[in-house]
């Protein structure tokens, strides 16, 4: 080969060289990170979901599958009736996407403080097929006057459609898993009050009336033995960290109702 054929074809290699590598320049490099920015899909944002109550918490979190911040309001040592949300509580309520809640005045100073807040809000009280029914005489609720109990969470065959109502609220997420949770709830239910013949329970405060009507019982205010079932409207933090959640809550339940209304033994018992 010629030397100046040699030469133009070594400048012609280098060329190309610093042309595909670049030049390490700044801009060269900005280039090179836009470039790659502009090829990597954007992160979604998370959902900012404002749970006034545990079982809605729960429900967010199931659906949400990891792609929702869910704040749950109310605390353990608070009666639902009771809470009001404090100023910080008053800012993720302002900064949330959804704010999940049971309306009809269970939660008062709650409900007033949602007339400022931008989010969405979806009251479960506005499920359809819930079937709601008044509060039990002897409870806050019917004391204050509300037209409707709105525990619905304590049924799991109505807290089904309501999870469900409310997945599809949010942004229809695949919620099969959660409504088999729940069913799987009602199933324990079935199983733990099987062979039972008794069907008062006994209960400091008739706030149950969606279980106990639900598998043929009648709660009856007393303070001899009362059988200690949870409302669920809280769970405390140390109860989640141990595990606890909505699906454990209820089957704790059952298992006291059967103790309570003196079932016979299961098998294996």
């Amino acid at each position: 080969m010629k030397p100046a054929a040699a030469l133009a074809l070594t400048t012609l290699a280098l060329a190309f060289f610093v042309t595909a590598c670049g030049d390490g320049s700044p801009s060269s490099k900005r280039a090179s990170t836009a470039a790659t920015t502009a090829s990597t899909p954007a992160r979604a944002p998370r959902l900012k979901v404002v749970a006034a109550l545990y079982p809605l918490a729960w429900v967010a979190e199931q659906v949400g599958g990891g792609r929702y911040d869910v704040t749950t309001l109310t605390p353990i040592d608070t009666q639902p009736r009771d809470y009001a949300p404090s100023a910080e509580e008053l800012d993720a309520l302002r900064s949330a996407d959804v704010v999940l809640y049971a309306g009809g005045g269970f939660q008062p100073k709650l409900e007033a403080a949602l007339a400022d807040v931008p989010a969405t809000k979806l009251d479960i009280l506005d499920a359809p097929g819930t079937q709601p029914q008044p509060p039990a005489a002897g409870t806050p609720e019917a004391d204050a006057g509300l037209a409707v109990d709105p525990r619905l969470w304590l049924d799991p065959i109505r807290f089904r459609t309501v999870a469900l109502w409310l997945s599809g609220q949010l942004d229809g997420a695949d919620a099969r898993a959660m409504a088999q949770e729940v069913t799987g709830v009602a199933i324990d239910y079935k199983l733990q009050l099987g062979g039972c013949t008794a069907t008062r329970v006994t209960v400091l405060t008739p706030s149950f009336g969606y279980l106990t009507d639900r598998y043929g019982l009648t709660q009856v205010r007393g303070d001899a033995g009362p059988t200690k079932l949870d409302r669920l409207d809280a769970v405390s933090v140390d109860a989640l960290d141990a595990g606890a959640d909505y699906v454990s809550l209820q089957h704790d339940n059952a298992v006291a109702l059967r103790a309570g209304l003196g079932c016979p033994p299961l098998g294996g018992d």
